[in-house]
């Protein structure tokens, strides 16, 4: 007997290895779109953390004073104009203030804090800072600055 067509068995065998592939499928592409996900978010934090320890060095290495506080840095620019960066953990941003009044935001919103350490030898004229970036996934940079003009 020569029958065409598929038997209930051949059906339940071909949903059977469809339920399991389906699932494994989804899990992986899942995994993919998670991994991709978490690269781009990553290196758009790297470019941000970098934007921020760049300016900050820049700024305090040209400073001609510098006074060193838990979250803030106060210095005076090399055109004598006053200016304080601080971390502001409402807005999770790095806060510059020109004279008083707000002059530039940056920072991405996954850091939790920013603090400044002053660890400048004994009788050196010049300041040290350390910057330490705290992220909330706990994980931290740490760079050191030095000012390029000595204390007036």
């Amino acid at each position: 007997m020569n029958n065409k067509g598929y038997t209930l068995i051949d059906l339940i065998i071909g949903l059977a290895i469809m339920l399991i592939a389906i699932p494994i499928a989804y899990n992986i592409y899942m995994l993919i779109h998670k991994m991709d996900n978490f690269s781009y978010t990553q290196t758009f934090n790297a470019q941000d953390t970098k934007l921020i320890l760049n300016y900050i060095t820049e700024e305090i290495s040209d400073a001609k004073a510098v006074i060193v506080s838990e979250n803030q840095l106060q210095y005076t620019d090399k055109n004598y104009n006053s200016k304080l960066i601080s971390y502001n953990s409402t807005v999770k941003a790095v806060e510059v203030y020109k004279d008083g009044t707000l002059f530039l935001t940056l920072g991405p919103d996954n850091i939790s804090s920013i603090s400044f350490q002053d660890i400048t030898p004994e009788g050196i004229s010049k300041v040290e800072v350390k910057i330490t970036i705290i992220f909330v996934s706990g994980d931290s940079i740490t760079t050191m600055v030095m000012t390029k003009n000595p204390m007036s």
